[in-house]
């Protein structure tokens, strides 16, 4: 049996919580934490548990960090959370990356987990984009829109440390040995707006590792807006962007286009304060499971929208979507 719920992240604006550039740095409190959780539902049947995660919130957590100054992490409120939901098992089916909203998948045991797999597994092998991102992009995709495109995506350490560089060819050994993935993704543009320079874009994926989908819009001179690793690879000259060398510019802080910038400065003063720091706008709001728990099956789909900052910016920006705010 399906059930849908309707969520907003807004819940998890709670006591425990506290903002670092739009950031939630969690205090662990998981009793909190996995009841704001349960209300962050957007989906449960009897194989899996969808949620609507917050960017900044971790779902494994760091090694690096001690117990001391470890925050809360989503595998922290799974014993909370299985004994609210009176279900014996939870376990992480598909994960996302702590400075993303959207999207994660909790399974009710392992064999759900070993079917969640599979069924991903096989959509990726196949090229069917079932990841979808909403993201806030400055400047336009200069790719074709609508249009199913594939990119090699190699994962190389440059600039001391592992960064993702889109490649005109295809290299067989690196295929072969775990450092070349073929990624097949489509992007849309949902709204735009010119004077500002920045638009509201869509892009469907295979594959969402490695950073794919920021690698990707930087390397079509649209980098997602609060990328401050791969964004710096399109630079300007007289305001028209071109595509740098990833090996000839290093990560850092966005080039933001002036009127961009006065805008946004308006939304979110401290965001001057803080070095032009913002949260990633970038959001997992779509999955599509196909053939899944069995063969069977008819496609399942999931969708979560966006949390408050993000609509607000849509709006503040002139680019909301009522199909994207009301979902």
């Amino acid at each position: 049996m399906q059930k849908k719920f309707r969520c907003t992240c807004s819940t998890l604006v709670r006591p425990y919580s506290s903002q670092c550039n739009g950031r939630a740095i969690l205090i662990k409190n998981s009793e909190a934490l996995a009841e704001d959780f349960y209300r962050n539902i957007v989906q449960m049947d009897d194989d899996i548990i969808a949620l609507n995660k917050p960017s900044g919130l971790s779902v494994y957590g760091s090694p690096s960090q001690t117990d001391l100054s470890r925050s809360s992490t989503i595998m922290d409120i799974l014993p909370e959370l299985t004994k609210k939901l009176q279900i014996p098992h939870l376990e992480v089916g598909l994960s996302l990356k702590s400075f993303y909203s959207g999207l994660v998948i909790l399974c009710k045991g392992p064999d759900s987990k070993k079917k969640l797999d599979h069924a991903l597994k096989q959509s990726a092998a196949q090229k069917s984009q079932v990841l979808s991102y909403l993201v806030i992009t400055v400047g336009q995709p200069s790719c074709s829109l609508a249009t199913d495109l594939t990119a090699y995506i190699s994962r190389n350490f440059i600039h001391g440390r592992e960064m993702s560089l889109i490649q005109q060819k295809n290299n067989n050994t690196a295929r072969k040995n775990g450092s070349m993935m073929l990624n097949s993704f489509n992007v849309q543009t949902l709204q735009a707006n010119d004077d500002l320079g920045v638009a509201l874009v869509e892009i469907s994926i295979n594959k969402d590792k490695w950073e794919a989908v920021e690698a990707v819009m930087s390397y079509y001179l649209s980098p997602v807006l609060g990328d401050t690793v791969y964004s710096t690879r399109t630079q300007y000259v007289m305001g028209v962007p071109f595509r740098a060398s990833p090996h000839s510019v290093l990560p850092g802080r966005q080039r933001i286009p002036p009127a961009l910038k006065q805008a946004l400065e308006e939304f979110d003063p401290s965001w001057k304060q803080n070095c032009g720091l913002m949260p990633l706008y970038m959001h997992r709001h779509k999955i599509e499971l196909n053939k899944f728990p069995s063969k069977a099956s008819a496609p399942l789909n999931l969708t979560a929208p966006p949390p408050k900052h993000f609509v607000s910016l849509l709006k503040h920006l002139d680019l909301s979507s009522n199909n994207i705010i009301d979902e």
